[in-house]
Parts: structure tokens; sequence; C-alpha cells
């Protein structure tokens, strides 16, 4: 299945391009997202799919949008 996968602030380091189209294989949860870019540091990150909050346990499903952020961020240019 394909999931349309988004990495915003400091978290763009896992995928540059937005909305990355990836192919998983069905019944994947977040989490599985997760570990396939190889995101560690899962204490401080947002994760919304198709714009709702959700967390890693949280299945997934054809066409499914995630965007995946960092809830600290902080000015400047």
């Amino acid at each position: 299945m394909q999931i349309k996968v988004t990495f915003y602030g400091p978290l763009k380091r896992y995928a540059q391009e937005d909305g990355l189209a990836v192919e998983l294989p069905a019944g994947v949860k977040v989490s599985d997202l997760l570990d396939h870019f190889g995101v560690e540091d899962r204490i401080y990150i947002v994760i919304l799919v198709n714009n709702g909050r959700v967390d890693e346990e949280e299945a997934l499903k054809e066409g499914d949008e995630v965007k995946i952020l960092s809830p600290i961020g902080g000015g400047g240019s």
C-alpha cells in the first residue's frame, strides 16, 4: 500500500522530499513507518494521520497522509 509522508522541522533529515510516497505492506502501524525511516528519538514528535493526531500504534491504510513534526520549534529565519 502507498502512504504519503512529510517530515517537518529538524525531522526533515529523515526525508528531504515533502509528500514522499512510500510503499509499505498492508497492516503496518505508524511505528513500522518510523522504523522504515530510522526515526529513533520518538519522545518529542507529533504524528498526524490525515490531519488527526495519533500515536505509534495507529494502523495505516492505503492513501493515508502522515505528517511527522517536532512540537518544539523556534523562530528565526
